[in-house]
């Protein structure tokens, strides 16, 4: 549990001094889901957000973030977000979240984008 806490101080102190790394929102988000904290992590990737608006790949997690959390309506809004900002990218989503690729919802979204 230590190491978390250090990890996460450690994480916030980057995200403080280099806010523009795209990484960093990823990785230090990442550890809040990991212990389960969702509404944290999305805490993490709003702030992440405010630094870099037009981040496709922060936008990408933070789908995976809503939808595993059961909040749809804004899983499908950050998707939309994230494909009208680079679509090529929508492959991380189901690397993050292999069990998106079976939505149809979420498939349907992306098809939309598909001929754009």
């Amino acid at each position: 549990v230590m190491q978390i806490e250090e990890a996460l101080e450690a994480y916030q102190k980057v995200a403080e001094i280099n806010p523009a790394n795209p990484e960093i929102w990823l990785d230090y988000s990442n550890i809040y889901k990991e212990k389960g904290l969702a509404d944290k992590a999305v805490d993490i990737l709003n702030d992440g957000l405010k630094v870099q608006p037009s981040n496709p790949d922060i936008l990408y997690r933070m789908t995976a973030y809503y939808y595993e959390n059961g909040r749809l309506k804004e899983a499908y809004a950050c998707l939309y977000d994230a494909l009208e900002i680079d679509y090529k990218k929508h492959t991380t989503l189901f690397e993050y979240s292999p069990q998106l690729e079976s939505d149809p919802m979420i498939l349907g979204v992306i098809d939309e984008f598909r001929n754009k």
